[in-house]
């Protein structure tokens, strides 16, 4: 992969990428912007300020793999956020149509729900199959949880109605 540090010069980052193509910038230009823009991901050192932030929200608009990294870390868990970092709005996610369309309401599909949904790629009623309760109750506020839930038990498409039950039942779902 072809990485772009955004950091100032002091920063552990780069060192941490070794054997990998890094190139490093701490300057907003059109040059380390376009850089930026060719890297298969951006890992931005908080500690640039200001324009560590304008960079992140830049390249998020552009749909852009950015990390921001707010501490000390170690090779194993910089690779972890590389690994766990999502395209923002990814095109799989954002087709023409919502997340679960033709499954359940769009209504029924608050915009924390949403959010988690596309970030873990679950658009179709055959991606329900890797739909991890525990991680969405983690994720999101607890009525749209409730709200989400009973839409899908009441739709009757989640695939393994057995568990969707046992989660219901442990978290005092009443449909």
């Amino acid at each position: 992969m072809q990485y772009v540090v955004f950091a100032p010069g002091d920063s552990s980052i780069p060192a941490l990428l070794s054997g990998h193509t890094v190139n490093v910038t701490d300057t907003v230009s059109k040059e380390s912007l376009a850089m930026m823009i060719a890297a298969d991901c951006v890992l931005i050192d908080a500690r640039a300020g200001t324009s560590a932030w304008y960079v992140y929200g830049l390249l998020h608009g552009l749909r852009k793999r950015a990390v921001m990294v707010e501490k000390e870390l170690t090779r194993d868990a910089l690779a972890v956020a590389i690994h766990d970092a999502t395209v923002p709005f990814a095109d799989v996610a954002r087709s023409v149509v919502a997340p679960l369309s033709g499954v359940l309401d769009d209504a029924a599909l608050d915009a924390a729900v949403r959010g988690h949904l596309e970030r873990r790629g679950i658009v179709r009623e055959s991606d329900l199959a890797r739909l991890d309760f525990e991680d969405l109750a983690a994720d999101v506020p607890r009525p749209a949880l409730h709200r989400f839930v009973r839409e899908l038990a009441r739709s009757g498409r989640y695939p393994d109605p057995a568990k969707l039950q046992e989660f219901l039942i442990r978290r005092g779902i009443f449909i």
